[in-house]
C-alpha cells in the first residue's frame, strides 16, 4: 500500500514561507516537502547531490494530484525520451541565462 497515495497538496499546511532575494541559497534535507513559485523573468538553479532516496513525491497544488517520481534507473525509455530538453529549448535557456547576467 502507498502510503502517500490519499495526500493532497491543498490540505497540508505550511510549516515556513520564505521570500529568496537575488542572489541567495539555501538546502533542504531531502525528505522535505517543498514548494516553488517563480516570478515571470526569475531563475532558480538546483544543484542536486546524490540521490538519497530512489524515488521523490511530485505533488499538482492545481489538481490536488501527487505521484511518485522515479530516478533514471527505473524510468522506461519513452519517459527518458519525453523528459529530454531539446536543442533548441537549451539554447532559449542559455540566451536567458546570459542576458541576466546569470552566466
Amino acid at each position: 500500500m502507498d502510503l502517500h497515495a490519499e495526500l493532497n497538496p491543498l490540505t497540508l499546511d505550511p510549516m515556513l514561507v520564505r521570500q529568496e532575494q537575488r542572489g541567495t541559497s539555501y538546502t533542504l534535507h531531502h525528505s522535505a516537502i517543498h514548494a516553488v513559485v517563480a516570478e515571470p523573468g526569475t531563475v532558480s538553479i538546483v544543484v542536486r547531490g546524490p540521490a538519497q532516496a530512489e524515488r521523490f513525491l511530485v505533488m499538482n497544488n492545481r489538481t490536488g494530484q501527487a505521484w511518485w517520481q522515479y530516478g533514471a534507473a527505473k524510468e522506461t525509455p519513452e519517459d527518458a525520451l519525453r523528459k529530454r530538453m531539446s536543442g533548441e529549448r537549451f539554447e532559449e535557456l542559455i540566451t536567458s541565462l546570459t542576458d541576466w547576467n546569470v552566466i
